[in-house]
């Protein structure tokens, strides 16, 4: 087996055909293509600062416009391992687009179009927006899970912004009465649910109002000034 090696090996030598020289020695032909890979927060607007690396190491950031313009040599139909690191406040999906290099992409070609990858980074908070209206009932708090995150104004309404991280799923909300025994909400507390966006949760509650101070009045002698004619 050795020595029909070494002969194969000295014909390709004597012989002219370049047939037999690309058996012996040849490496795959490499070119340069054009890449570009982009980032998106979950708005559809672009993402700067995102990083992107291949197999460790790194190919650079995506600039103000969410794109990283890159011209990289390797073979044609090669496949690229990458991986996105997001910008602080947001989280990168669990899988990322391989790179592969395609023919029409090189820039050797004439009008040759970029190979593009686009990620989507998510924000790691939603920003709800709480509208709270309390008939009669100015200047109390508002509680969401039982914090305090506002209060009523003297016409009994509130608007908070609330950043809540995107694994909750649930918010309940209640006007705190307990500076007001004669206030009774008719709703205790309200949950809403969250759909992991950006929203915008509008709350009316309406109170009962014991009759105890009134009664205590109407049980006074009513004062009648003297008239005299």
């Amino acid at each position: 087996m050795r020595l029909r090696s070494i002969v194969s090996v000295a014909a390709c030598f004597g012989a002219m055909n370049s047939a037999c020289g690309a058996q012996v020695g040849s490496r795959p032909q490499t070119d340069t293509f054009k890449v570009e890979l982009r980032a998106l927060n979950d708005d559809g607007a672009p993402l700067a600062g995102a990083i992107w690396t291949t197999n460790g190491s790194a190919l650079g950031e995506t600039g103000i416009d969410g794109v990283l313009r890159l011209n990289l040599r390797g073979r044609e139909g090669q496949s690229m391992r990458t991986a996105l690191s997001c910008p602080e406040g947001y989280v990168a999906p669990d899988a990322v687009p391989e790179i592969r290099l395609a023919h029409a992409r090189r820039i050797s070609d004439k009008g040759a179009q970029p190979v593009m990858i686009e990620v989507v980074c998510s924000r790691t908070a939603r920003d709800i927006v709480l509208v709270m209206h309390a008939e009669h009932a100015p200047f109390l708090p508002l509680l969401v899970d039982g914090k305090l995150a506002g209060s009523t104004d003297a016409d009994g309404n509130a608007h908070v912004l609330l950043r809540v991280d995107r694994s909750v799923h649930k918010v309940d909300v209640a006007i705190d009465t307990s500076a007001r025994p004669d206030l009774t909400p008719k709703s205790p507390a309200r949950s809403f649910e969250l759909d992991g966006r950006d929203g915008v949760l509008v709350f009316a509650e309406s109170f009962t109002r014991t009759l105890g101070a009134k009664a205590k009045t109407q049980g006074r002698t009513k004062y009648i000034p003297y008239r005299v004619n």
